[in-house]
């Protein structure tokens, strides 16, 4: 099974659905071994492999064993491919296919993301297939309005009454409150 849909321009950083940052740098994030693996373009990578148990009930979803990282070393760390065994006994597998890069980052153009549950029935295994669009910077200005989609623009009216306005409005009306209350206590004092 595949679907297509649009990605995060971030899944060079991205694995298991959260920032390689904040996995390498949670406190069940416990390293296994290390080592140097051969890319598909005879460049030298590194493969990290480790354990995310975390115990946590309402973060199971990050909780991974049997998990590794390759990354490029050359290219600010970014995710080739990832993979483990999530907390339902499932085999996840991520791959980044990377377009070119800009200022020596890689910038992502696919991302396959590969689920088999041994659960399931024989040869059973999901495909999730994101397709990275590219960003563009010469992107035609009708592309950022709703009607070139089909739907209607919004209409904001604003009234003659703004937000300063009513600020405003409300500090005199506290003021005034104070100074008749002031008063009152002036002449039931004297």
């Amino acid at each position: 099974m595949k679907w297509e849909n649009v990605g995060t321009g971030l899944a060079t950083w991205y694995a298991f659905g959260m920032p390689l940052y904040d996995l390498i740098h949670s406190p069940y994030f416990k390293i296994k071994s290390t080592g140097k693996v051969d890319g598909d373009n005879r460049e030298e990578l590194v493969r990290i492999e480790f354990d995310h148990l975390t115990d946590d009930s309402t973060q199971k979803a990050f909780r991974i064993s049997n998990g590794y990282l390759i990354c490029d070393p050359t290219s600010h760390w970014a995710l080739k491919e990832y993979g483990g065994v999530t907390w339902a006994g499932e085999l996840y597998k991520g791959q980044v296919e990377w377009s070119e890069q800009v200022d020596g980052f890689p910038q992502p153009k696919r991302l396959l993301i590969s689920i088999k549950n041994e659960k399931l029935p024989k040869n059973t295994e999901f495909h999730l297939l994101q397709k990275i669009t590219d960003i563009q910077t010469s992107a035609p200005r009708e592309l950022f309005f709703l009607s070139y989609y089909g739907f209607t623009e919004p209409v904001f009216e604003t009234g003659w009454l703004n937000t300063w306005m009513k600020y405003l409005l409300s500090g005199l009306a506290c003021m005034g409150i104070a100074y008749w209350i002031k008063r009152r206590r002036a002449a039931a004092a004297g």
